[in-house]
């Protein structure tokens, strides 16, 4: 509700969806609820979520850990999500909801837990990533099809997190294809992933690591 009266706010417009609105704006959270509820707009609990972890320290084996929750779900401060719903005014004044479609929850958890990404944040933070560390990550432009492929790829590693080789061939694709590194790149990157010590998620991480400089020609 407090984003939607910013957003009317901000709008400048007199009138929603043909009913104008009161002169004291101390009076516009009224209408708005009243319309909120009338066109049953969602919450953000109510749809899928990009979340990731806020506690990160620059030392952990892995900085920026990212997931996409199913709706229903709730949870603390300690996690940052992004927001599913937007709103949209026509000429006419119609108010409407758009919800991001999902495939965008998952681009993004992709790009979150990133070796790449993971690199480039853990040499800015010491244990918080706060969300102007979060605003300032150089997340490429996509085209539709690399969209495609990272939503795909992150669905699938959802089901089945412990997809070493897929988790590989995501890695590359998103250094090599989106980042433009080269293999040069790439080992110097993944060799500063030393955190971690004799834990099994170390072991894991290594074998993505061994298996993406493997494939990085492929």
């Amino acid at each position: 509700m407090f984003r939607l009266l910013d957003f009317v706010r901000d709008s400048g417009v007199e009138a929603l969806d043909g009913v104008p609105l009161p002169k004291k704006r101390s009076e516009w959270p009224a209408v708005i609820d009243a319309l909120f509820n009338r066109k049953r707009f969602k919450l953000d609990y109510e749809c899928p979520r990009m979340a990731y972890r806020r506690v990160g320290r620059s030392t952990d084996e892995r900085t920026i850990i990212a997931a996409v929750l199913p709706p229903d779900i709730f949870f603390t401060d300690t996690l940052t999500y992004r927001v599913p719903l937007r709103y949209d005014l026509d000429s006419g004044g119609k108010l409407a909801q758009v919800e991001s479609p999902e495939c965008d929850a998952h681009v993004h958890a992709a790009l979150m837990n990133s070796l790449v990404l993971n690199y480039y944040i853990r040499n800015k933070i010491s244990a918080t990533v706060n969300m102007f560390y979060a605003y300032e990550l150089p997340i490429p432009k996509l085209t539709a099809k690399q969209r495609e492929r990272l939503a795909e790829g992150a669905a699938k590693l959802s089901k089945k997190p412990g997809d070493t080789a897929g988790r590989a061939k995501l890695e590359v694709f998103i250094a090599r294809d989106l980042y433009g590194l080269d293999a040069a790149d790439w080992e110097h990157l993944t060799g500063t992933f030393t955190f971690g010590g004799e834990s099994e998620s170390k072991r894991e991480l290594d074998a993505i690591i061994r298996l993406s400089r493997e494939g990085w020609a492929s």
